[in-house]
């Protein structure tokens, strides 16, 4: 019925079929050592193309999306139990896209030949025990909770001391006050925000704030202006949500799992407002200086 060539890594096939038209979808996904910037123009333009399909087409994509996929049960019904991998940073995009869409990722639904038994008996489905920080070992919920908890904030306040330390030296004092974002600085910041990335502890994604209209944006202006006036931030912006993903060896040391942290999308407009009112002010110097 239809070919359509979206770039060297996608294009979209359309096929008449009986009871329902079939949209199949053909990517090449980059490699995971590739640029971040190639990868999110990759999925950018894999979602864009999945949008335009036509809604009641049977939908499937299929390629090399050079992904690795585990089958830990925090991926709920995204993912199947037959996958023999650890996951990789194309693995967790390749999840997100999957999530935002409400589709599955097939591969992983049936089992295959499994390559050597000690790579499949070494995989684990889910966190029952961790080391305390004593090296005791907690079997509990609540314990593994407050392990990862006492875990994680160790480790993040650590980096953060180092980090404005690091920044309080570098960084020249201003004392005259932030201008407030202008209204088309603030729809130019939500427009910068990632589209099918997992909302903070608000539960609000991009997506609302990228298509809800006016109401809104005249609101969070309001409140973004207030926020650099009265410099204070809202308590619940600061708040992040933590996900810690198993990655390799021991599962029951804490520091063989990443973090993934959920920030709230409104904090995230408030950085990216400051970035360009940082770039405005920044122009403007530079003229009154040269005048």
């Amino acid at each position: 019925m239809d070919f359509k060539p979206i770039s060297d890594r996608l294009a979209v096939i359309r096929i008449k079929a009986t009871l329902q038209n079939i949209s199949i979808i053909c990517a090449h996904a980059p490699t995971d050592d590739a640029e971040e910037s190639s990868k999110e123009d990759f999925y950018d333009l894999l979602d864009r193309a999945y949008g335009a399909c036509p809604e009641y087409d049977v939908k499937i994509v299929l390629g090399d999306f050079n992904a690795k996929i585990g089958k830990e049960d925090i991926f709920g019904g995204l993912v199947g139990k037959h996958s023999l991998h650890e996951e990789t940073d194309n693995g967790f995009r390749l999840i997100d896209f999957a999530a935002a869409r409400h589709t599955v990722i097939s591969s992983t639904r049936f089992p295959r030949r499994k390559r050597s038994k000690e790579l499949a008996s070494g995989f684990r489905t889910r966190t029952q025990a961790l080391r305390n920080s004593e090296g005791n070992l907690d079997t509990e919920e609540q314990g593994i909770v407050d392990v990862f908890k006492q875990h994680f904030q160790q480790l993040l306040n650590l980096q953060n001391v180092e980090q404005d330390n690091d920044e309080r030296e570098a960084r020249p004092v201003n004392e005259d006050p932030v201008p407030a974002p202008s209204r088309e600085e603030l729809e130019r910041a939500i427009q910068k925000l990632k589209n099918n990335k997992s909302a903070g502890s608000d539960g609000i994604p991009a997506e609302l704030f990228k298509h809800e209209g006016s109401v809104l944006m005249n609101r969070m202006h309001q409140v973004i202006t207030k926020v650099l006036e009265e410099e204070c931030i809202p308590t619940d912006w600061s708040i992040r949500s933590i996900c810690p993903i198993y990655k390799k060896s021991d599962p029951m040391i804490c520091k063989n799992y990443l973090d993934i942290s959920l920030l709230n999308v409104a904090y995230k407009i408030l950085n990216l407002s400051a970035t360009q009112i940082s770039a405005r002010t920044s122009v403007a110097l530079g003229q009154a200086e040269q005048r």
